[in-house]
């Protein structure tokens, strides 16, 4: 038992330091998340509107893309048959 208390000393000293970091640590932290809420909101609102922009541009793209792969898929058909006539006419 008594090969503890040194032991115990030492932690105490140690921990008193750390929870006193850790407690200011806390205080300040609220302190910046209070004082800054009106601050954030407007920020907030531009991310939102930024997100609904790339939601609306990459919607954009997609249907292009869809239009362009459809465009293909016709002009590959057109192709084919344009071949398969002419396969037709040589034999």
């Amino acid at each position: 038992m008594d090969e503890l208390i040194p032991i115990i000393a030492v932690v105490a000293v140690f921990s008193v330091p750390v929870i006193a970091i850790l407690t200011a640590h806390q205080q300040k932290m609220a302190r910046i998340f209070h004082g800054n809420q009106p601050a954030v909101q407007p920020q907030n609102d531009q991310l939102a509107r930024e997100i609904a922009e790339l939601r609306h541009t990459l919607a954009q793209q997609a249907i292009a893309i869809d239009n362009l792969a459809e465009s293909q898929r016709q002009l590959a058909s057109a192709l084919s048959q344009k071949e398969n006539l002419q396969e037709r006419i040589r034999a």
